[in-house]
């Protein structure tokens, strides 16, 4: 009887470890994402990194730095004057003429052409007709 339960219980046992192994290979296979590898873009080269570690000095150096660097910033008559056009104009200053070569694609894109507009106006002006009688 007792050899009877003892091979009923390593039965049992094979079977779970049997099952929590294929799910954790469901599981796995589900999280694959090696196959969207192929159609994303390659990454650009890495970029240099300033410090992988702060410690307390180069933190109280950073601290400083940036400081001075606000201090300027707002200190800067165009910022005082007018602060989202001069961040916009900064902002046009420092970023790469790729970026801005986007911005134009994205731009067109986004555009309505007059014949579609005329056909919205159309049939905007029927449902207001509607609405007044």
């Amino acid at each position: 009887m007792t050899s009877n339960l003892s091979k009923n219980w390593k039965r049992r046992l094979v079977f779970t470890q049997k099952n929590k192994q294929s799910r954790r290979q469901k599981k796995l296979k589900a999280y694959d994402l090696s196959a969207l590898s192929e159609f994303l873009p390659e990454p650009a080269a890495p970029e240099q990194k300033t410090e992988a570690k702060l410690n307390c000095k180069s933190r109280q150096t950073l601290v400083v730095q940036e400081s001075a660097h606000l201090k300027a910033v707002l200190d800067n008559p165009q910022f005082q004057l007018d602060p989202f056009a001069a961040i916009h104009q900064h902002l046009l200053a420092t970023q790469p003429p790729a970026a801005a070569k986007k911005d134009d694609a994205a731009g067109k894109q986004g555009k309505v052409s007059k014949d579609k507009k005329s056909r919205r106006k159309k049939g905007t002006s029927s449902i207001s007709q509607a609405m007044d009688i």
